[in-house]
């Protein structure tokens, strides 16, 4: 016997010997069987099991070289994993379904190019539309349009709730579509007009 089988031969005696005597178990034999029934006894070479067996109910007893696994019935696989483990599964399945978190504002404001209409909303709900002029540690100074003057103003990051750029150039594969759209439309315009 290898040192691999003598280890497994033991913790599977350590198990049994740990099962208390009329309690419902499950064996696993080293030939894939599986074999439920009641431990009647567990000795030092072997365990009796009262079982069924083609319908009738038999005592057999099964050496210890020859069960793989052992395992009782009558308790959960993972008891100390019911409620947590449940949990666990709930809030890694949320964490999946939430969408990817944005970056935060500073590397956002790092992103757009300097002097780019930008869209800039506060946490008191004001809503600021501007050119970015610059970014800091400390927060985003855009130049504002107000009245026919411009000033400029620094909104600290810790009041400021969203940022966009507000001017992005539209992706070509909608330009194409919207230009086969208006063609499309202006055809069909002009063959109404044609047929009747």
């Amino acid at each position: 016997m290898t040192t691999r089988e003598l280890e497994r031969q033991s913790v599977v005696r350590e198990r049994a010997l740990s099962i208390p005597e009329g309690a419902p178990v499950e064996l696993r034999t080293s030939g894939r069987r599986r074999v439920s029934g009641e431990l009647l006894a567990t000795e030092d070479e072997a365990v009796r099991l009262y079982h069924n067996a083609g319908g009738t109910y038999v005592e057999s007893v099964w050496l210890f070289d020859e069960i793989n696994s052992i395992r009782r019935l009558d308790r959960p696989r993972f008891p100390r994993l019911g409620f947590a483990g449940r949990l666990l599964a709930l809030v890694l399945s949320l964490t999946l379904c939430l969408p990817a978190a944005e970056l935060d504002l500073r590397a956002k404001a790092l992103q757009i190019p300097i002097g780019a209409p930008i869209l800039l909303k506060t946490t008191a709900s004001q809503t600021l539309r501007g050119h970015l002029k610059a970014v800091s540690d400390g927060g985003i100074t855009m130049q504002l349009v107000q009245n026919n003057s411009i000033s400029e103003r620094t909104i600290p990051f810790a009041e400021t709730k969203s940022l966009k750029q507000t001017n992005k150039r539209m992706h070509p594969g909608y330009v194409v579509l919207l230009t086969f759209g208006v063609l499309w439309l202006f055809g069909a315009i002009t063959a109404a007009f044609i047929n009747s």
